[in-house]
């Protein structure tokens, strides 16, 4: 997402919004936009006074926005983190806060939202607002199609070698839960030797992915005639489609 990186760039150069307003159905994106401003924005000895961290079900919007009107102490700036807001009530009246806030923000304040899993809804004033502010900020899913591609660019990015069809047997088999295929890649990036190049084998060993029972071997078994084991890891993959998308698999099998 280039958006994304641009947020991290802005931040790590110590250049925030008064507002960011993460939302949609991808966690991980906003996950790291969050993780960022929660440790790389201040310095241990400011957060100790400047850094609030909330959750939504343990708030209401108007505590949140009392916390962002109050000034920072031995600081120019104070965070304000607002996790799980989702679980946020906005009533009319708060909502009507939220928008008044919007449009005067409290300059010494980063005001930051997770609000994972949905988006906020497009025809309220509040949502306008933010996207009138610039503050709002759209995590979408990876579709199926593209997540190779994601996969392939996150092991550039670590410096990951990989074999050919490497990405693609990710996608298959870790399914598009981003957090959790960053993490192996980040494993895989601990265990691998300079210059050691990711292929099957490691997976197979060190993520458990089995090559028994993959696209690939049933490639084989197509091409080989081998009725037996074709149906056989059919069988298996039908049976785990979350792990096996069946999309994915006939654009394997169509190349």
């Amino acid at each position: 997402m280039k958006e994304l990186d641009l947020i991290l760039k802005n931040i790590k150069n110590k250049e925030v919004l008064p507002i960011y307003f993460f939302h949609g159905e991808e966690p991980y994106f906003i996950d790291l936009a969050v993780k960022a401003l929660e440790h790389d924005f201040l310095t241990e000895d400011e957060k100790a006074f400047n850094q609030t961290v909330v959750y939504g079900k343990d708030t209401t919007y108007q505590e949140v926005l009392s916390l962002a009107r109050q000034f920072p102490m031995m600081g120019d700036k104070q965070v304000i983190i607002v996790k799980e807001a989702q679980d946020l009530r906005l009533a009319e009246s708060e909502s009507n806060a939220l928008e008044m806030y919007v449009q005067n923000p409290v300059p010494s304040t980063v005001l930051v939202f997770a609000h994972k899993h949905k988006k906020l809804d497009s025809r309220k004033k509040v949502t306008k607002s933010l996207e009138k502010a610039k503050a709002l900020f759209l995590s979408e899913s990876i579709r199926e199609n593209n997540l190779p591609k994601w996969i392939a660019d996150e092991c550039a990015a670590l410096k990951i070698k990989t074999a050919p069809n490497i990405s693609h047997l990710l996608a298959e088999y870790l399914g598009n839960d981003l957090s959790r295929i960053a993490n192996e890649l980040n494993k895989l990036k601990i265990i691998l030797k300079d210059g050691e190049v990711l292929d099957g084998t490691i997976i197979e060993n060190h993520i458990g992915i089995s090559k028994e029972y993959n696209v690939f071997e049933l490639q084989k078994a197509l091409g080989t005639k081998n009725a037996n084991a074709a149906f056989k890891i059919a069988h298996f993959m039908g049976k785990n489609p979350k792990n096996n998308p069946f999309v994915m698999m006939l654009a394997s099998l169509y190349n």
